[in-house]
């Protein structure tokens, strides 16, 4: 079967790619729910009856922060995507949240270099990933930068287990996904793992640690894994 025509404009891509991800969300084969569920514990815990303000990078549709955030006083959300399809869908799912909410279209690394400060989270859910090294290092010294003091990085992301090189993982992880993606139809398993083999580039636990503890965030805190979907927090 012939692999569909693949379009470089992130509004096109969002358009073409959105009710394949929508399967996959709806399914939870990533572990949205149970990621999300906890990210949302997470926060109700660490800031109780406090207010606070995210910063989120590849915000795509907000959907799944909008649900996570839904017992919580958040004062003010920033996010950046470079889909304006998604951005509008994200200002409709924010809405109940009741705060000053502002949605950029932009690539996330530029979202960040503009946020100098005064966010006590920055949140970025299966972005970094797509990033080269040099970017990653980049996305946390830049998230280090925007955040207060005490605040914290939240990360949800495909990981390498310690073992695992990335040809290693991508045989793994597509073989996972033929497996049990079941509803997924043969052609968008096949633009799935196209788009997982060409722009995939997970790190491991140890390299994410070291970074994150060179470029400014001494406490790294696993908060849950499914597999290889995880979700991390870094404490400034």
């Amino acid at each position: 079967m012939s692999k569909a025509k693949s379009s470089s404009d992130p509004a096109e891509i969002f358009r073409n790619e959105w009710p394949t991800y929508k399967k996959v969300l709806d399914c939870n084969y990533m572990f949205h729910r149970e990621i999300y569920h906890d990210l949302g514990r997470f926060l109700e815990r660490r800031f109780a009856s406090r207010s606070f303000s995210i910063l989120e990078l590849g915000c795509g549709d907000a959907s799944q922060t909008a649900r996570a955030l839904a017992n919580c006083q958040v004062s003010a959300y920033r996010g950046y995507d470079l889909s304006d399809i998604a951005l509008k869908d994200a200002a409709r799912n924010l809405a109940a949240l009741h705060c000053d909410v502002r949605l950029s279209c932009a690539h996330l690394l530029s979202g960040l270099a503009e946020s100098e400060g005064g966010y006590d989270v920055v949140f970025s859910s299966f972005a970094l990933h797509h990033l080269t090294l040099d970017e990653k290092r980049r996305f946390f010294s830049l998230s280090h930068r925007a955040l207060k003091d005490n605040g914290v990085l939240l990360l949800v992301d495909v990981i390498r287990a310690e073992h695992e090189d990335r040809p290693t993982y991508l045989r793994s992880y597509l073989g996972h996904l033929a497996e049990h993606w079941s509803a997924l139809t043969e052609e968008e398993l096949l633009s799935v793992s196209a788009h997982i083999e060409g722009n995939d580039f997970p790190e491991t636990p140890s390299l994410y640690r070291a970074m994150a503890q060179e470029l400014g965030f001494p406490q790294a805190q696993q908060l849950s894994q499914h597999a290889w979907h995880q979700s991390w927090c870094f404490h400034r």
